[in-house]
């Protein structure tokens, strides 16, 4: 039986009909008459550097001879009259968006300025939620608009009751794509843009350094053994050698094949961490799956598929890495034609 990758999209079809699953395609191309993957791999370097003005291409020279070993199994796609490698594209993208969010937490407003700042402080939380609450019952002048008072007063007190499931809602948003949920497209455009800033300021969460390479260790390892299909002790070496060379920093590949869950997030780029056993106990997993079940209308819990569900919702408590590479970069999609008057 071949097992369900994009588990994310499958369990949001199964209990929303506000998610456009097919919004997006591929706008790349199969070309013909290719050489072998490592031909290509200037020009996929070339075309990210077009589109993502973050990076200089030269941090990347010091494992050009491992990126030839990686991509011997790599998918050559045309994009933009360019034949370019799509997982060394993805590849690139990770590393870039490490170094970004290297360069966001070195910043002397972090955490300070952010809710990483008194995320682990309960005090500080509840008076977040006495100052929005006094803002809607008691400002001492009228309000045009309390909605973002009232979202921020209901989240900290929602965050102060229980914030494992409180941040496992909040880290889903890192996995599906904003622009397919049709209940926030239907509202008005500052009422979206609302709701957008309200996630990436309650998405800047506390992390390290350490945190973030140990994400991308583990992003990498997965790239590799399920995208780019290298045995997993290969792939934990040349994992090793990219994080060293890059980053100055050793993975601990023992924990790649752990149980991986959402450490934090910087805005909507997730960090990642290991461990032996669930970060969730019987009790929060049964508390989420109730809470989402309560959404359905009453047809759909006519026809719902609790055992369907069920192995979803586990598969994206273990492996939510998974789902987050199944995401590409924007460069590589369209809009899908029957969705163009949206």
């Amino acid at each position: 039986m071949k097992q369900k990758n994009n588990f994310i999209n499958d369990l949001l079809n199964a209990i929303s009909k506000d998610y456009i699953l097919d919004l997006h395609q591929f706008r790349y191309i199969i070309p013909s008459g290719v050489k072998s993957p490592e031909y290509y791999i200037n020009n996929t370097f070339d075309l990210y550097f077009e589109y993502h003005k973050t990076l200089n291409p030269n941090f990347f020279n010091k494992i050009k001879n491992v990126l030839i070993e990686i991509v011997k199994n790599d998918k050559i796609i045309e994009l933009d009259n360019r034949i370019i490698l799509k997982e060394l594209y993805k590849i690139i993208f990770l590393i870039d968006s490490t170094n970004q969010l290297l360069d966001f937490i070195f910043q002397p407003s972090y955490p300070k300025k952010y809710f990483a700042s008194y995320q682990s402080d309960k005090r500080e939380i509840n008076r977040e939620k006495k100052r929005h609450k006094n803002m809607i019952v008691k400002a001492k002048v009228p309000l045009t608009y309390k909605g973002e008072h009232r979202v921020n007063w209901w989240f900290n007190d929602m965050f102060a009751k229980n914030q494992k499931v409180v941040k496992f809602y909040l880290h889903t948003f890192t996995l599906i794509d904003l622009e397919k949920c049709n209940f926030i497209k239907k509202e008005k455009e500052e009422v979206q843009l609302q709701v957008i800033n309200f996630l990436e300021s309650k998405l800047i969460q506390r992390t390290t350094d350490k945190d973030i390479y140990k994400s991308l260790a583990i992003l990498l390892h997965t790239e590799l053994k399920d995208f780019l299909k290298i045995q997993d002790t290969k792939a934990k070496e040349y994992v090793t050698e990219i994080l060293e060379k890059l980053f100055y920093y050793t993975p601990n590949d023992e924990e790649f094949n752990k149980t991986i869950y959402f450490r934090s997030s910087i805005k909507f780029m997730p960090i990642f961490g290991a461990k032996r056993n669930s970060h969730f106990n019987k009790n929060e997993k049964e508390f989420i799956k109730k809470t989402m079940y309560k959404e359905l209308t009453l047809r759909e819990k006519i026809k719902f598929n609790h055992k369907e569900f069920n192995l979803l919702f586990e598969s994206l408590l273990k492996k939510p890495h998974i789902q987050f590479l199944l995401k590409y970069p924007v460069e590589f999609l369209r809009i899908n034609p029957k969705y163009s008057t949206i």
